[in-house]
C-alpha cells in the first residue's frame, strides 16, 4: 500500500479564481476543497492566502470580479496531474495556474539615504560619506600658475601666454567661453 517515494518532493503554488458568484462565506470551503485536492495527493500544505475579492483586468466567462487565492504545497512532480485533474473538474473554479516555487536568495537593501554599501575607503580609512566638497584655497591657486609657467618654461611657450594666469585670482570665479566667438579675418 506505501508506495516508494522515488520522485523528489517540489514545492508548489496553486493560485485560484473563484466565481464571484460563490458567496462570500462558502469561499473558504471551496479553498478547503483545494486543500483537500493536495492532501489526497499526497502533497503537504505549507501557506494559504485567504481568497479575496479582487476586480479583474478583463473579463473572463463574463465575470468582471473574482476571489483570488493561493495556497503553496510540497509534493511529488507526478502527483499534480491528480490535482489538475480535479482542479478542472470544479464547478466554482474559473481559472488556475500551478507553478513551481523557487527559492531566491534573499536581496539585502541598503538604509535609506545611503548611496554606496561597501565604499571605498580613501587613504587614512576615511570613507566617502564623510566627505564634503569645498571650493579650492587660494595656496592651490597659486600652485597652479607655478605649475602652468613651469609648463611654459618646458615646452617653450610664447610670453604673451605665461603672462596671463591659467586660473584666475578668485577660484570661485570661473572663464566663461561663448560660443562662435571667434575673431573673423
Amino acid at each position: 500500500m506505501g508506495e516508494p517515494m522515488d520522485a523528489p518532493i517540489k514545492n508548489y503554488e496553486i493560485s485560484y479564481l473563484f466565481s464571484a458568484d460563490i458567496p462570500e462565506d462558502a469561499v473558504f470551503g471551496e479553498a478547503g476543497k483545494i486543500t483537500g485536492f493536495i492532501q489526497d495527493a499526497q502533497g503537504m500544505v505549507g501557506r494559504i492566502e485567504e481568497p479575496r475579492k479582487k476586480k479583474l483586468a478583463y473579463p473572463i466567462r463574463k465575470q468582471g470580479y473574482a476571489y483570488f487565492g493561493c495556497t503553496v504545497f510540497a509534493a511529488a512532480p507526478d502527483k499534480l496531474a491528480d490535482i489538475t485533474e480535479r482542479m478542472k473538474h470544479e464547478k466554482g473554479i474559473i481559472r488556475y495556474f500551478i507553478t513551481e516555487e523557487v527559492k531566491r536568495p534573499s536581496m539585502e537593501f541598503r538604509q535609506r539615504g545611503e548611496r554606496f554599501r561597501h565604499a571605498p575607503s580613501l587613504a587614512g580609512g576615511e570613507s566617502l560619506r564623510g566627505f564634503t566638497p569645498q571650493a579650492p584655497k587660494e595656496e592651490d591657486a597659486t600652485k597652479f600658475v607655478e605649475l602652468d609657467k613651469k609648463l611654459d618654461e618646458i615646452l617653450g611657450g610664447d610670453e604673451s601666454a605665461s603672462a596671463a594666469p591659467a586660473v584666475p585670482e578668485n577660484p570661485a570665479i570661473a572663464p566663461t567661453i561663448v560660443p562662435n566667438a571667434m575673431p573673423q579675418p
